[in-house]
């Protein structure tokens, strides 16, 4: 009777040793950060309510001459993007969080690369900067209202929905 518990201890030990051991040898590599590009933003968790989901997603507005793309992420990351024909493109990068009503963009990083003369100049900087931003949304329209904006593209200005 002895041996009989004990063999079925040690199976129920190899069975369990088979199965928890890869449970456990990549748990170090899924902690591990991927290495990040100077210029990138950390991402940070939000908590994901009605009016987040309102604004979610990218938001785009072509004109004869330029395009400007809002692009707000689900993982609290948010940027807004103005091209200007194919020669110059400004990206501003950073934070938002929403209410029923404003969007606050907490921007860290503006890129601007250029591309006359036939070659491609990118320049970065960093910022710390808050704008405040009335939105209103109506189906696939979000009306955008701030001075905060740049004045390329503030204004009372309105996004149609690209994608989510």
């Amino acid at each position: 009777m002895n041996k009989k518990i004990i063999k079925n201890a040690a199976v129920v030990y190899a069975t369990v040793s088979l199965f928890a051991v890869p449970l456990f040898a990549d748990s170090r590599k899924q902690n591990q950060m991927p290495p990040r590009n100077q210029h990138e933003i950390p991402s940070r968790p939000m908590m994901l309510d009605t009016a987040a989901h309102a604004v979610l997603g990218d938001w785009i507005l072509r004109t004869q001459n330029s395009e400007i793309k809002i692009e707000i992420e689900r993982d609290g990351e948010m940027e807004i993007i103005w091209k200007q024909g194919f020669m110059t493109e400004t990206e501003w990068k950073g934070f938002w969080t929403a209410t029923d009503s404003e969007i606050t963009f907490t921007v860290r990083i503006k890129e601007v690369e250029d591309w006359s003369g036939g070659t491609k100049k990118k320049t970065s900087e960093s910022m710390n900067a808050v704008w405040k931003i009335a939105y209103t949304r109506d189906g696939n329209t979000l009306t955008l209202n701030s001075s905060d904006l740049p004045k390329e593209i503030g204004g009372n200005v309105t996004y149609i929905f690209d994608y989510y």
